[in-house]
């Protein structure tokens, strides 16, 4: 970690006699503070002298911001056994109690396109830049993600990153296989060789040590179920299926607060059911798919592909508000198709709570109406009687679901208990 520079943070009681205009002293308290917070990394306990000699900072100061955020319950002091032989009392030492933001959050998004941001703890993630496209040689994004994450995180490093991508995450493994889809009826898919290789295998250890700090990755349907399951229209229920639709079809399952991903981390990926045994081919190598159905990913693309409608999202809305029958009409039988896999997912995991994307805005309600329908003539009547299907609360659910797995992840490291998401740290 680098040291913090001697010119902002040094000596906080000589900055009390600062001149109008200079850095005052609850700025550079401030800075201390942060200084302090990033280098607890993960779960590690660490010394006042520790942190004093990681931060730059002086040990009077370090004393002073340990206490501080010991009082506020951001740190707290850990048991420490006293050496055989050894004299006097052993040094204190602390871990933080939270993983509190700053979280960099970088987004592979379904159009190859990278972006990234800082999340803060209200989930705001402004501003958000781009960071070239996905689907390019390791060299390209590798140069443009730490331009990018550079700027961001001059003023406050992250201490941790997490990576929000379109498909499925396994523990030491990258993007699943791509497959062709043939032109002929009765050909087989054949696997598609990648622009760049780099994400095929797992792209944590690179980007750890690009960055220098650890990162996890996860599912972004997954992120923005947990997202809304802590802060959104999930709180106060137990078992939460959402549902993201705008931008790609998938499911998040949250239970307990905690997410749930299966063994292979393929829990939740509903655009690849199968709906039609005879349908089309699939990227993912099945056929009939409910992703080869709803025309996407993401439903401004469907549109084009089935109307020659190409619309922006504010126009879309606009077409919802008046009611337009053709946008109405698709939403409702998007809902209901999307129905279809999700009562056997209702059925077998009994969970009480259905989120709809919050994303789509207006399109939500006949989307709803389509997928209650639905489900009402697919699920046991005991079931959709004590279901709520619901739209969510949160266009930042992802964003604050990154908060989520970040503080999860340091909860589970001082409790020992399993998580879905492993950090990979930066080699040293």
């Amino acid at each position: 970690m680098s040291k913090v520079e001697k010119n902002d943070v040094d000596d906080l009681g000589a900055r009390s006699t600062a001149a109008p205009g200079s850095r005052g002293p609850r700025s550079s308290l401030t800075l201390a503070e942060r200084a302090v917070l990033a280098a607890f990394t993960g779960s590690d306990a660490r010394t006042r002298g520790w942190l004093a000699e990681a931060t730059g900072l002086s040990r009077a100061v370090v004393a002073g911001v340990v206490e501080t955020l010991a009082e506020r319950g951001e740190l707290t002091q850990a048991r420490r056994l006293p050496r055989p032989g050894a004299r006097g009392r052993p040094s204190a030492l602390y871990r933080r109690s939270a993983f509190l933001p700053p979280v960099l959050l970088i987004r592979l998004r379904h159009d190859t396109s990278t972006v990234v941001s800082v999340v803060e703890k209200d989930g705001s993630a402004q501003p958000q830049l781009p960071a070239g496209s996905w689907d390019s040689p390791w060299e390209r994004w590798a140069a443009a993600l730490r331009a990018a994450a550079g700027q961001l995180t001059a003023t406050a490093p992250p201490r941790l990153v997490v990576m929000a991508v379109p498909f499925p995450v396994r523990d030491g493994e990258g993007m699943p296989s791509i497959h062709a889809v043939p032109a002929g009826p009765r050909q087989m898919p054949k696997p598609v060789p990648p622009q760049s290789g780099w994400l095929t295998s797992d792209p944590r250890p690179a980007v750890a040590g690009l960055l220098g700090c650890p990162v996890i990755m996860v599912n972004d349907a997954n992120l923005a179920a947990l997202g809304e399951a802590r802060f959104g229209a999930g709180r106060g229920y137990r078992g939460v299926a959402h549902l993201s639709v705008r931008d790609g079809i998938g499911a998040g399952l949250v239970y307990d607060g905690t997410l749930f991903t299966g063994s292979n981390g393929f829990a939740g990926e509903i655009a690849h059911t199968q709906i039609s045994e005879d349908g089309d081919f699939c990227v993912c190598g099945n056929r009939g798919c409910l992703a080869t159905a709803a025309h996407g990913p993401g439903v401004l693309k469907a549109l084009a592909n089935i109307h020659g409608l190409h619309l922006t999202f504010a126009e879309l809305q606009a077409l919802i508000v008046r009611a337009n029958p053709v946008m109405l009409r698709y939403f409702r039988d998007l809902g209901a198709t999307i129905a279809r896999p999700v009562a056997t997912l209702t059925t077998l995991l009994d969970p009480d709570c259905i989120i709809v994307d919050a994303t789509l805005e207006g399109a939500a309600v006949p989307f709803i109406a389509g997928l209650t329908q639905e489900l009402s003539h697919r699920c046991p009547p005991v079931l959709m009687s004590r279901l709520a299907v619901l739209q969510g609360t949160l266009a930042n659910a992802t964003a604050l679901g990154a908060i989520a797995a970040a503080d999860t992840v340091t909860q589970s490291a001082v409790t020992g208990a399993r998580v879905p998401f492993t950090p990979t740290a930066p080699p040293r």
